[in-house]
This record gives structure tokens, C-alpha cells and sequence, in this order.
């Protein structure tokens, strides 16, 4: 007798990555939620800030350290794999979670190991799903659904406060981490229907030895002068804003006598602002030219009148209209920047450069999380106390002297040192001409093969062949 064999109808093209994106939405709310559940439940159990900072590192530097790993092999492997294994490894934690604080001994090294595994396995989520934008998405599309993505993002940091606090109140920690687990089984089992297209070719990129694989990303972007320029402007631009906003929740509750009204407001004006600047990019969908310009004007804009007026602010309601301009243009300005990469870099080795690009704009962010504080509280502060002459009396009357006037005074250097790098694009010729000195991927005369032997070619040549290389606009090859 013989059996037909049945398969799954599956989704492509914009209505698969629709689907793959709302169940990933769907487990970034359960995220949310079980991050503000361990928070709240490390907090009443330690009452220790330092627990709290040392959770924020842990969900970012396994990321940092393991990224460029997690990109070799998503050029490898499949990417649906990929994503499913993920989600549901990171179920399998939130499962362990619960029988920890079933039997009584859910410990704060616990969370610490949570937070580490999560993001261990994020380190091959992340540029598993970047990649599927190129190749399930028209490339006039990109910007679009970059913006999509960020939204998503914030909305569920929206979303899930309100959602956990009640539910913290009326049935507990266990509840949270039920629904979360449920949501990463959600994410994986919209799977089966998507289809993501595999990249042809994409064998003749690897590289012989793993170790090349790990690098492969760095050297891409550090021989591609524009790609090199443009990711060392972002990653001056995350440091200097995530030194400020570091530490942006203790500046509202400080100014407003630790009221909990105003460091509520203040971060859901902080989301409500990236929220809708990326829902306004979902409904334009970005410029067709001038894409450089149109990236950092809106993030020079958020910088400047966003982020050194937070520290200049002395109310509530200013206070929350300089954060809400903050975050409003960094979807906007982060998706087209995107988007603008994406079409230029071949999808055979998008997991090995994005990886490598996270990396590279991921570690300042780090740094800045201890040096914005330190600023704030070492050299800020005390210069506002004690310092003397015309200046400092200049610098109290801009932002006050209060305990906070130090984190204000951080906001504002911090914010006009940001809008300086943004701006900077406009200056530097190989990011001011970026559009015309790399070749969108699908336009370049050569197929995607020779990608690792360019990479390494150039790696490899001399100081001159380098610099007559840098000086000669030519397509981005793979």
C-alpha cells in the first residue's frame, strides 16, 4: 500500500517572517515578564542594588563573549533550527526556574545562572533572526520591518510591567514563569508553518579552520572602510547614550523624592516614545535615497533635544517630554541604518558580520554602564559640591545642585558628545558617501563565492594594496 506523505502548509515572504515575527513578539512579553518577576522577587530578597547591576551584566556579556561564535554557525546551520532550539532551550530554563521555587529553593544565584543561559542562547537567536529579514523580505521592505522588530521590543517592555505587577499581586512569582514557559513553546510552535529560505552558495563562504569562521566578521567589516566607519559610529553613539540612561531610573526617583509615580512615568514615556517613533517607521518604511542622512538626523535629534534635556529639565512633565524625545528618533535612525547595511552585505554571511557588528556596538555599551555611573557619582557630583569659580557657578544654574545634579550634568555631556558622533556622518566621506561606494549585495557583478577570499585578500594585503583599496570605490562583494 502505498502512503502519500503529508506536509505542513507553510508561510514565505513577508506573511512567514509576519508569523515567525509574532511569535517571537509573543515570547519577548513572557520575557518581560518573568524580567520584571525576578527583579521584584531579587529585590524583596536581598534589597541589594548591586544584585540588580550584576543581573544587567549577565543578561548582556555571554552576548558579547559568544556572539561571534553564534554567527559563524548560523551561516551554517538552519536558521529555523536555529530559532526553535533556542526558544525552546530557553523554555527548558524557565521549567527549572519553576521547580526551584516550587521546592522552596529558588536562590539569587539562580537568576544569576538564568540571566547567563538566556543569554547564551541569544547569542544565536539574535542574528538567526536578523538574517531571515534579508531573505524573506524584499530588500525596499527592510526598513520596514527592522522598525517592526524594535517596536515589538519596547512595546512588550510596555506591556509586561503592568501585566506582572498585577499578577505578582494576586498569585505570585510561579504564575509569571508559567506563562513565560508557555511562550517560548508558543514561538516554537509557529515554526513548523514558516518557511525561510536557505542561502545557495552559502558552503563556498566557510572558512577551512573554525577559528577563521570566528573572525571571518571583524576582518568583513574592518577591510570594508564604509562598513567599518558606519559600525564605529554607532558604537560611539551607544556608549555615550547608554552612559546616561545607565542610570536613568535613579536620576527620576532621586529628583522626585523616590516617588514610584515618577519612575513608572519616566520609563513608560522612555518606551512610549521608542514605541510610536517605531510605529511611524513601520508606516513609512524609510527613505529610497539619501538613507544616510535620513539614519542620523533623527538620532542627532533624539540626543540633543532628548537626552541634555533630561538633565537640563527641573519638572516632572519635562523631565518625561525629554525622555519621550529620547527614545522617539532611535528606532527610526537604528532600523534605516539597518536596513542601509543589510542590502549591501551578501545573506551567506550576515550571521558572521552581524554578529561581529553587535559586538563592536555592544561593548561600549557595556563599558558605559560603569563609567556613566562613575562619572556621575566621582567627578560630577563632587565638582557641583565643590567646585569654584565662574564655571561651576555656570554649571549649577544649568542643572542644578542637588544630590542628582551630577547624573544631570552626565545626562547633559553625555547627550551633546552623542549628537557630535551622529553628526560626524555627515563629515566622514566613506559613511557621508556610503550609498555609492558599496554596491547593494544583489547589484554586485560577482556572485556571493568569493565573499571569504575578498575578506581575506584584503587581510592580507600589504599597507599600499590597503590603502589604494580603501581610496578606490568598489561593490561589496561575497
Amino acid at each position: 500500500m502505498q502512503t502519500t506523505e503529508r506536509k505542513l502548509p507553510q508561510l514565505t515572504g513577508i506573511q512567514g517572517f509576519l508569523l515567525l515575527w509574532f511569535g517571537q513578539f509573543i515570547s519577548l512579553i513572557g520575557s518581560s515578564l518573568t524580567r520584571f518577576g525576578v527583579v521584584y522577587w531579587a529585590w524583596q530578597e536581598t534589597g541589594r542594588p548591586l544584585i540588580l547591576s550584576t543581573l544587567l551584566l549577565m543578561a548582556l556579556l555571554p552576548s558579547l563573549v559568544l556572539g561571534l561564535v553564534g554567527g559563524a554557525l548560523v551561516d551554517r546551520w538552519n536558521r529555523k533550527w536555529v530559532l526553535a532550539l533556542s526558544d525552546f532551550a530557553s523554555g527548558l530554563v524557565t521549567f527549572a526556574l519553576i521547580g526551584l521555587y516550587l521546592t522552596g529553593n529558588l536562590r539569587v544565584q539562580h537568576l544569576y545562572l538564568m540571566t547567563l543561559l538566556l543569554s547564551l542562547f541569544d547569542a544565536f537567536q539574535m542574528p538567526a533572526f536578523t538574517t531571515t529579514v534579508t531573505v524573506m523580505v524584499p530588500k525596499e521592505h527592510y526598513a520596514r520591518f527592522n522598525g517592526l522588530r524594535n517596536t515589538s521590543q519596547q512595546a512588550s517592555r510596555i506591556i509586561a510591567p503592568f501585566i506582572a505587577a498585577a499578577l505578582l499581586a494576586q498569585f505570585g512569582l510561579l504564575v509569571i514563569l508559567l506563562i513565560d514557559a508557555l511562550t517560548f513553546l508558543f514561538a516554537v510552535s509557529v515554526l513548523p508553518f514558516i518557511h525561510i529560505p536557505d542561502v545557495e552558495g552559502k558552503e563556498q563562504t566557510f572558512q577551512k579552520r573554525f577559528v577563521d569562521e570566528l573572525v571571518f566578521g571583524l576582518k568583513y567589516i574592518w577591510n570594508n572602510p564604509p562598513i567599518r566607519d558606519i559600525t564605529l559610529i554607532l558604537a560611539g553613539m551607544n556608549f555615550f547614550n547608554a552612559a546616561g540612561f545607565s542610570i536613568l531610573n535613579a536620576y527620576y526617583l532621586a529628583r522626585s523624592n523616590n516617588s514610584e509615580f515618577a519612575y513608572a512615568a519616566g520609563m513608560s514615556a522612555y518606551a512610549l516614545g521608542f514605541v510610536l517613533g517605531g510605529m511611524l517607521m513601520v508606516r513609512w518604511g524609510g527613505p529610497k535615497q539619501n538613507r544616510v542622512r535620513a539614519a542620523f538626523l533623527p538620532l542627532a535629534f533624539s540626543f540633543l533635544l532628548g537626552n541634555t534635556t533630561v538633565g537640563l529639565g527641573r519638572s516632572l512633565p519635562m523631565w518625561l517630554v525629554s525622555t519621550f524625545i529620547a527614545a522617539f528618533g532611535l528606532p527610526i535612525g537604528y532600523a534605516i541604518r539597518r536596513a542601509l547595511v543589510q542590502s549591501k552585505v551578501p545573506p551567506a554571511v550576515q550571521g558572521r558580520v552581524f554578529s561581529a557588528e553587535f559586538l563592536l556596538v555592544q561593548a561600549p555599551v557595556a563599558l558605559a554602564y560603569i563609567v556613566g555611573p562613575l562619572l556621575a557619582e566621582k567627578v560630577f557630583q563632587p565638582f557641583i559640591d565643590n567646585g569654584t569659580g565662574a564655571f561651576a557657578d555656570f554649571v549649577r544654574a544649568l542643572v542644578g545642585a542637588d544630590s542628582a545634579a551630577g547624573i544631570a550634568l552626565l545626562f547633559v555631556v553625555t547627550g551633546l558628545c552623542a549628537t557630535a558622533v551622529a553628526l560626524s556622518a555627515f563629515i566622514i566621506p566613506t559613511v557621508r558617501n556610503f550609498e555609492t561606494l558599496v554596491l547593494d549585495f544583489d547589484e554586485a557583478p560577482q556572485s556571493t563565492a568569493p565573499a571569504a577570499q575578498t575578506a581575506e585578500a584584503q587581510a592580507e594585503a600589504s599597507p599600499t594594496e590597503k590603502e589604494h583599496a580603501e581610496k578606490t570605490p568598489k561593490p561589496m562583494r561575497s
